[in-house]
């Protein structure tokens, strides 16, 4: 994911929101999706269910930002998704990053070099 995403983009990441008029609906649909998701695994990891936290967060990337949106993408080169796939990374690297550390500290500084994931903003 991480590969495809940094090649297909430059990985620079703008906060616009999931109701921008040039977002296609796909867009919308997983940016919303990944607002469910950071608040499920939030939840989980409070309540100390780093089982369900977990899964909840393997399902989101697996499923819905590598088998249906990276598929979808693939048949465009507009700039809103360019910014919604290295959203959806650092996002989900951000949401990985209690469960895989070194791994997600690594990708994530191939992203933003300046910035340590670790103190980076939830």
């Amino acid at each position: 994911i991480s590969r495809f995403v940094l090649q297909k983009t430059d990985a620079k990441i703008t906060n616009n929101n999931a109701n921008d008029a040039k977002y296609q609906p796909e867009d919308k649909e997983i940016l919303k999706k990944l607002e469910k998701i950071k608040k499920e695994v939030e939840e989980g990891i409070n309540q100390y269910q780093f089982g369900h936290a977990l899964h909840a967060l393997y399902d989101f990337i697996w499923h819905e930002f590598a088998d249906k949106y990276i598929e979808t993408s693939k048949k465009r080169e507009d700039d809103a998704v360019k910014n919604v796939l290295a959203r959806l990374l650092a996002d989900s690297l951000k949401l990985l990053h209690p469960f895989m550390p070194f791994i997600t500290e690594e990708i994530y500084g191939q992203i933003k070099k300046e910035e340590l994931l670790i103190i980076s903003q939830w």
